[in-house]
């Protein structure tokens, strides 16, 4: 998770659940939540070192 582009990720996953009128402090937890959920996901598809940022929103509907 310490790559170039996860806070990136993260940090637009925030601002669309903003978008959809959460409160900030529930549209922070859900999207840490699915952010860190979806990376476990991915450790055990392509294993710790072997998936990128870009990785993550073509998997976060199957955590979603």
């Amino acid at each position: 998770m310490a790559q170039a582009g996860m806070g990136d990720v993260l940090s637009g996953m925030i601002a669309a659940f903003s978008g959809q009128k959460l409160i900030p402090a529930d549209s922070l937890k859900l999207a840490c939540y699915l952010h860190g959920k979806t990376a476990d996901l991915l450790a055990e598809k392509k294993g710790k070192t072997g998936f990128t940022a870009k990785d993550l929103p073509e998997y976060l509907h199957i955590i979603f």
